[in-house]
This record gives structure tokens, sequence and C-alpha cells, in this order.
């Protein structure tokens, strides 16, 4: 089966999201499909693995589920049987919101792991004595996310990612929103990872993670250059040390969908909190520092031109670019104005009030 591409997830999604108009505004769309999205990802995927487990031990594959469901260790996540998405496609429509939601809380607690991530939505919950989406909303909405297959061979690994990216371009701009607040375009994420150049036993932390684009983005290239293949899937070989990667973030979705990317991808060293980084710094060691900090020599500069060869000229103790507390010498801090007020008398009052607070 061919992988599903971006337009065809994006259409996908979007006949999804038509489903729920009316009961739930644009922009909460996402709180409703994308732990269903997870929910049948996981189950796909245990499916994949039940026949992985079949192939293995030469068995029919009535025998290797019971096997499984004697050994949970067997598989990644273990589903439940009333979480498996055969069964909750075909759910009555009565009751179904409460079913949903006693599925998604049945596999938080058969996986500690995804406790407080997958179960963070309430598909019975009320508002004002109405229930906010109806059964026959949610019964459609489950036949539209049942014509694709996720398993681990139908679609991208980051593909979680992906459709939360598509759902906050498509909605919280279309609320007068920026999306920008909770993801990274994907480019910038894909290109950050690139120049990062992660290697075995390094730490990546993202304070305002949102997503996990940054940090998932960071693993995928690392995946990319130390990964072999293993039963059609990279994997890291056990002689090398993986990356640990951490993040924090303010909002209560980002924070549990940052964890979805976690989990989807297999990153086994990651830690995301929920908080707000800069009155609760989750991430402090003892002596005050995080534990991913680091800095790297200065590197030849890629580019043509003048610098070419050359290492970049070091920031402290140049005039003009140090703050007046100096920085650490374990830390990097780069901020970049990417553009001015066109108008003049705008380019004129940045030009001439600038100097007197900051230097640039």
């Amino acid at each position: 089966m061919t992988s599903l591409d971006i337009s065809t997830l994006e259409s996908w999604l979007w006949d999804a999201a038509c489903k729920l108009r009316g009961p739930v505004d644009a922009p909460k769309f996402k709180d409703y499909i994308l732990p269903l999205v997870f929910l049948k990802r996981l189950s796909d995927v245990f499916d994949d693995e039940v026949q992985r487990v079949a192939g293995e031990f030469a068995m029919p594959l009535d025998e290797a589920l019971n096997l499984v469901e004697q050994d949970h260790d067997l598989v990644r996540f273990y589903i439940p049987p009333g979480a498996r998405w055969a069964h909750i496609r075909n759910l009555p429509v009565h009751n179904l919101g409460q079913q949903l939601t006693d599925a998604v809380r049945a596999v938080a607690r058969e996986n500690p792991r995804l406790s407080g991530v997958i179960d963070i939505t309430d598909f019975n919950a009320t508002t004002a004595g109405q229930r906010i989406v109806d059964d026959p909303y949610l019964h459609r909405l489950i036949q539209v996310l049942s014509q694709h297959r996720l398993g681990l061979r139908d679609v991208e690994p980051d593909i979680l990612g992906r459709a939360y990216e598509y759902l906050l371009r498509k909605f919280a701009e279309g609320a007068g929103q920026s999306a920008g607040e909770f993801y990274t375009p994907r480019m910038v994420g894909v290109l950050m990872a690139r120049i990062l150049d992660p290697e075995p036993g390094m730490s990546v932390y993202d304070p305002t993670c949102g997503s996990g684009g940054l940090l998932v983005k960071t693993f995928l290239r690392f995946l990319e250059k130390y990964g072999e293949e293993e039963n059609g899937r990279l994997k890291i070989p056990g002689h090398i040390e993986e990356i640990r990667v951490f993040g924090q973030d303010i909002n209560a979705s980002a924070y549990a969908m940052a964890w979805m990317n976690v989990v989807i991808h297999d990153i086994q060293d990651a830690e995301i909190r929920l908080g707000d980084t800069m009155r609760k710094p989750a991430f402090l060691d003892p002596s005050g520092r995080h534990p991913a900090q680091h800095a790297q020599e200065p590197r030849p500069h890629p580019a043509r031109g003048p610098l070419r060869g050359r290492a970049l000229p070091p920031i402290r103790g140049t005039p003009g670019l140090q703050g007046p507390h100096g920085g650490r010498r374990s830390g990097s801090l780069c901020a970049v104005q990417r553009s001015l007020r066109t108008r003049c008398c705008g380019v004129t009052g940045f030009r001439r009030t600038c100097p007197k607070w900051c230097k640039v």
C-alpha cells in the first residue's frame, strides 16, 4: 500500500473537520480529531505488530494475538479490545461519546506513558447541560477517519505532526490567531535540524516546544544519519547512544500533542513537561542549569564569500554585542529582526530610537 501523501492527508482531515461543523468552533476541531487520529495510529500499529509476532513465531494470527494478550511486552503499546479501531468503527451511535472516552482512558491505563496525553479529551463533555458534540457528529467523524489506514507501512512517521500542523494552520489563523504559537513551519524545523546536525549523546532542548516539531525533526535527522533498517523501519543500533530531547510548553493541548509526537516516533529518551518555562522552568539541575545546556566550538561558515572556510568571530567580548551582564560560556543566543516597518516614519523612528536602548 502506498504511503498517505500530504495532499490526501489534508483533504481527508478537512473532510473530517467538516463533520464537526456546527457544535464546535473551528479552532477546537483539532481537540476532537487528533486524539482519534492518534488512537487509530496506535491501533493500526498494534495490528501490524501482531502480524509481526505471527511471522516471527510461525503461528496463525489468532494464536499470535492470544500470545500478545498474555505478554504485552511483545508490542510497543498494548491496545485493549474495546479500544481497537475494528471495534471503535462499529460502535452504535447511542452513547458513543462515553464509549470513546472509556476507550482512550483504557489505553492510558494499559500504557502509563500515555496517561494525560491520549485521554485529555472528554468526548461526552457537556456545557450548560448540553452535549458539546452529539453522538451523531462523532459517528460521522469516525466513519471518515476509517477511510485510511495508519499503520507502519501506510503513512510517514511524521504523519501526526503534519496533521496537527495542518489543523493549526487551517483553523487558528482562520480565527485570527497565530498558528506559529503552537508549531514551527515544517521546512524551518528541517533546516534547523540539519544545522544542529545531532551527534550520539547530544541533548536537545526546546523551552517552548509546542507540538514538539523541532524535537522530532532533530530526532529524524539523527535517525537518518545513524539508523539501520530493521523490519522495514530505521532503528538506532544498540552501540550508538541516542540523543536526549527535552521540551516544555504552557499550553495543555500543545503539551499533549508533543507527547503524541514523541511517542509515535518511538523516541526513547524524551521528557516533555507542562508549565510556564519563564516562571517555573521544569529542567534545572541542583546548580540551576539545564541538563541540555552546552555550546559547540565555532564552525567554518559554509556559505560562499569572505567567511568561507573561516570560523565565525566570537560575540563575547565584542563591543556593542554583549549585554551589561555578559553571557555564559555554556550557551548561545541569537535573535533575528526579520523586517522593519515600510513607512518612512516607522523606519526613521526605529533607526533613531533603537540605538538608545539596544545594540544591534
